[in-house]
């Protein structure tokens, strides 16, 4: 605490006593410093940049569209298997009766009747054979510890299944596919 007080009481006894001249504050000449002017290239180019950035938005947002306008999703439809028809007599009567034929023409008697063919029931469908599906074999990254490969535009390692195909080995060249016990092997085409 007597620190503090001696310093008070220096600071306090240092104010009253005249500064000597060139020591103290008071002979500074000081001059205020010009203002600085902005910079206004920023005013000038932000917009610039802007318009820029919302012109490249536009232009991908446009490419993007006109990509997806191309493609041709893929459809899969089922054969559609007819009814079977309903049993058809082999003679149906004509439908004009006798009464109703109008003078000048002739009667037609009732023994008279048009054959009409019995429906024939349509074959079964023939039983669809399943064919290894359709693989294109696009790249391959090949690690000795974790090859992959893109096969129909989609990444794929060993063990993986892909339109129901599981891969069974990726080589530098080559990708090695089973399907239904069958194997084929994929090379770039």
């Amino acid at each position: 605490m007597s620190l503090i007080n001696d310093a008070i009481k220096r600071a306090t006894a240092g104010a009253s006593k005249p500064e000597a001249p060139g020591k103290g504050a008071s002979h500074l000449h000081l001059e205020p410093v010009p203002a600085r002017r902005p910079a206004r290239w920023p005013i000038l180019v932000m917009p610039l940049l802007l318009a820029g950035l919302v012109s490249l938005g536009v232009i991908f947002i446009l490419k993007g569209w006109q990509t997806h306008q191309g493609e041709l999703l893929p459809v899969s439809a089922r054969e559609i298997v007819p009814a079977p028809a309903p049993d058809v007599p082999n003679a149906v009567p004509n439908p004009i009766p006798e009464a109703a034929s109008s003078p000048g023409t002739p009667a037609v008697a009732a023994s008279e009747t048009a054959e009409v063919p019995a429906a024939v029931p349509a074959p079964p469908p023939a039983p669809v054979v399943p064919t290894f599906p359709d693989l294109k074999l696009k790249g391959i990254l090949y690690r000795p510890s974790n090859p992959s490969a893109v096969i129909n535009n989609k990444s794929v390692f060993v063990g993986e299944r892909i339109n129901d195909a599981q891969v069974i080995g990726i080589t530098q060249d080559s990708v090695t596919v089973m399907w239904n016990d069958e194997t084929r092997v994929l090379t770039m085409q």
